[in-house]
């Protein structure tokens, strides 16, 4: 196998052990507020009241956890958009 599983496992030890104060940059802050808020206003629009303030904040762990797989203590833009790609995947869901 390609994938050794043991070394993923130790990658990911590392990751949460050395990285663990994640700052979001503005830009990456500026993308998630701006799309929560496209979001919540199409949604309204719509009469769909279902994206609240918790998404929101998940939306900065998730942008928070990219940037720690990369083992970086700054959240970026390229977070943020893989973020909302994910949450976008979420929603699709529902």
């Amino acid at each position: 196998s390609i994938f050794d599983q043991n070394l993923f496992e130790k990658y990911i030890l590392y990751a949460k052990m050395s990285i663990t104060d994640i700052t979001l940059s503005e830009e990456a802050r500026l993308i998630l507020r701006d799309f929560y808020v496209n979001l919540t206003k199409k949604l309204r629009r719509r009469g769909i009241k279902i994206i609240t303030e918790k998404h929101l904040q998940t939306l900065e762990k998730l942008t928070k956890a990219s940037a720690r797989a990369r083992l970086s203590n700054i959240a970026t833009s390229d977070d943020a958009k893989i973020a909302i790609s994910i949450f976008e995947e979420y929603l699709k869901l529902l």
